[in-house]
């Protein structure tokens, strides 16, 4: 593992609170390490993945994943892990990044149902 100097994020939050730009920043960087690092893992075990990203909007809920307007940073995210992934050589997942849809509860639900037939038939 690559070692970077640098203050820990621990060490950070105990200073000072995050604003949300800088907060989503730290977040992108490490679901990137934890793509990289795990991203052969899923594929190795032969693991089922789901990943949905739609296209834009943001849910009217504002704890909902993607409120905020943060549907680019989903998207690039959900690109980024996809490419990890298919490169170590996954196979095993759905992958519905932006083609339609909005981030609402509407189109959620629709994953959800596509999703169950998906679990019932791959659960041994």
């Amino acid at each position: 593992m690559e070692y970077v100097r640098g203050a820990t994020l621990s060490s950070v939050l105990k200073n000072r609170k995050l604003e949300l730009s800088e907060a989503i920043r730290y977040c992108i960087q490490i679901a990137d390490a934890l793509t990289k690092s795990h991203a052969t893992l899923l594929a190795d075990q032969n693991t089922r993945l789901w990943v949905y990203a739609p296209h834009s909007g943001s849910p009217s809920d504002d704890g909902a994943v993607g409120a905020g307007g943060q549907a680019d940073i989903w998207q690039s995210t959900s690109r980024d892990f996809y490419a990890s992934y298919r490169g170590v050589g996954g196979h095993n997942g759905h992958f519905d990044l932006g083609a339609g849809g909005a981030n609402d509860w509407g189109s959620w639900s629709q994953q959800l149902g596509a999703m169950s037939g998906d679990l019932a038939s791959n659960i041994r």
